[in-house]
């Protein structure tokens, strides 16, 4: 890739949250100057140990490091920021291309090197290709947590649906007898309960239907017990 749309770099780094370590105080402004509008966040710190302290106090998707820094170096840098978050996103500058220096850094997890001098290009195609990596993990991260929250959905809906089953199912057969019919009071509190309960099954329906989940619809399936009956009540204990 040799250029990156601006429109397309911000589709993915817009809600990214970047720590940008670098001791040159021209070319910290210059990288800031060139990508820092791209992000949701972008903070910088002048040498490792800065970076290291800003780090711990918030919290990134990407972090930019140069290699040599006064007070904490670049590999020290990463060295405790794996000790903290081994998936940190890294992306380490450097104006000496050494092959030892880099297999150090391959070592630590680095996801992308480039080299100095910057250039736009260059720092925003390797942060392009990170981004989009980023939102691949959190699009993944969020259909995980809705295919669990689906499952519990699921299973609750189904054990609301047979419970729901036999409350109705019984509620209108205790309406059927003759000693509740003749009680009022009894015919009236039955009403309630099967009203109650039938608005409670249409919630479950809606609520199936809202959220789109294949659901098997139990109530119209499931068997009714009556439990004024003795076989069927040593049908529904074993």
């Amino acid at each position: 890739m040799a250029f990156v749309n601006k429109i397309e770099f911000m589709k993915y780094s817009s809600q990214v949250k970047v720590l940008y370590v670098e001791d040159s105080v021209v070319q910290s402004k210059l990288t800031q100057r060139m990508v820092a509008s791209f992000f949701e966040v972008f903070d910088t710190a002048c040498n490792g140990l800065e970076g290291l302290e800003k780090y711990k106090s918030g919290k990134y998707d990407i972090l930019i490091t140069d290699v040599n820094m006064p007070i904490m170096d670049g590999i020290t840098l990463i060295t405790k920021i794996r000790e903290i978050n081994k998936n940190q996103n890294i992306v380490v500058t450097s104006s000496v291309d050494d092959k030892d220096t880099l297999i150090d850094y391959i070592n630590l997890g680095v996801g992308s090197f480039v080299l100095k001098p910057l250039s736009e290009e260059k720092i925003k195609i390797a942060l392009f290709k990170m981004c989009q990596q980023i939102d691949i993990e959190k699009k993944y991260e969020e259909l995980k947590q809705k295919e669990l929250l689906n499952t519990f959905v699921v299973t609750a809906n189904h054990e609301m649906n047979q419970d729901l089953s036999i409350i109705m199912g019984n509620t209108e057969l205790s309406l059927k007898l003759d000693e509740v019919k003749n009680n009022p009071t009894l015919v009236k509190f039955l009403s309630k309960i099967k009203n109650s309960s039938k608005k409670m099954a249409d919630i479950l329906t809606k609520f199936r239907e809202l959220d789109k989940i294949d659901f098997i619809d139990y109530l119209p399936n499931t068997k009714m017990i009556d439990l004024h009956k003795e076989d069927d009540m040593k049908e529904r204990t074993n």
